[in-house]
C-alpha cells in the first residue's frame, strides 16, 4: 500500500529510497510472520470465549504475546547477535563496513585520504561522530591537525571546530592506534 501510493505520488523509488525504506519493510514483514504464527492461538482462544469468560487474563496475553514477546525477542536478538559476530561470521544488518568499524571505535587518531590527493589528520574522540546506514557515509573529526610531509601530527590547526567530511571525497581512512589524546 505505502509503495503503490508512494509511486503514485512521485513515481517509482530510487534505488536509495528503498534502502532507507528497506528496514521498515523488514520490521513489517516480520510483524507479519510473528501475527501469522500466533493466529491459530488466538483463534482458538476466540473459539472458546475465552476473551469473554477471563476479560483480564485474555488483555494481559494479548499484550504479553504482541508487546513483551517481541521486545524480549528483539533485546535478545541484539546481544546475542553482538556475542556472536565477535567469533562467527554473522552478516550485519546494515552490510556496510563502515557501520560495523564506528559502531565500537573508540577515541583514536584518523587520516583520511582524499579522493583529490589531499589528507586530512584529525581526533575521532567522545565528540566525533560518523553517519549510519540508510544514510550516506559522513565523519565529523571533532580537531583537525596540522600533518608534516610524512603524515606524522603536529599540532591543532588554529581556530578550528572540527570538520565534516562527505562521502563523495573519501577515497579510504586510516584509523591509529593509540589514545587521541596529545
Amino acid at each position: 500500500m505505502v509503495l503503490f501510493y508512494n509511486w503514485l505520488r512521485k513515481g517509482l523509488p530510487s534505488s536509495q529510497e528503498q534502502q532507507k525504506d528497506a528496514p521498515l519493510y523488514l520490521c513489517l514483514g516480520y510483524s507479519g510472520a510473528y501475527s501469522f504464527l500466533w493466529y491459530p492461538t488466538l483463534a482458538y482462544l476466540s473459539l472458546l470465549n475465552f476473551g469473554q469468560d477471563h476479560k483480564y487474563i485474555y488483555y494481559f496475553l494479548l499484550i504479553f504475546i504482541f508487546i513483551v514477546i517481541p521486545a524480549l525477542l528483539s533485546v535478545a536478538y541484539i546481544k546475542v547477535n553482538t556475542k556472536i559476530r565477535r567469533y562467527v561470521y554473522v552478516e550485519s544488518p546494515s552490510s556496510r563496513a563502515w557501520d560495523c568499524v564506528f559502531k565500537d571505535l573508540e577515541p583514536c587518531w584518523a587520516r583520511i585520504y582524499l579522493k583529490d590527493s589531499n589528507v586530512i589528520g584529525g581526533k575521532f574522540g567522545n565528540n566525533s561522530f560518523a553517519s549510519a546506514y540508510p544514510y550516506e557515509e559522513q565523519i565529523y573529526l571533532e580537531e583537525i591537525w596540522i600533518l608534516d610531509e610524512d603524515g606524522e601530527f603536529q599540532e591543532p590547526l588554529p581556530g578550528s571546530k572540527g570538520m565534516i567530511i562527505l562521502h563523495d571525497e573519501i577515497k579510504a581512512i586510516e584509523f591509529l592506534k593509540g589514545e587521541a589524546e596529545k
